[in-house]
């Protein structure tokens, strides 16, 4: 993926109106907290996600899908559970 931190446009979605900050992360700093980064996954059709039949596609089907129009973005999420207390 190509450095998106000149893109007018996110800065115009993302950036309060041109007045934010661009963060840049190292990944290989911080193994623990990186370990496994999703691409988005960008669909023209919502998914339909049924919680009995596919607990265990929650995370591709509702947090790593955004809808088509986003995909000039080329989002990756990091997404972290809690296991325990803090």
């Amino acid at each position: 993926y190509n450095l998106l931190y000149d893109n007018i446009l996110l800065w115009s979605h993302y950036a309060d109106n041109h007045c934010g900050v661009c963060l840049k992360f190292d990944m290989l700093e911080d193994l623990d907290f990186f370990t496994v980064p999703f691409h988005v996954i960008y669909d023209k059709k919502y998914p339909v996600y049924n919680h009995l039949t596919q607990s265990d596609q929650l995370v591709n089907m509702m947090l790593r899908t955004k809808f088509k129009v986003w995909e000039y973005e080329k989002e990756i999420r990091v997404i972290k559970m809690k296991n325990g207390a803090e």
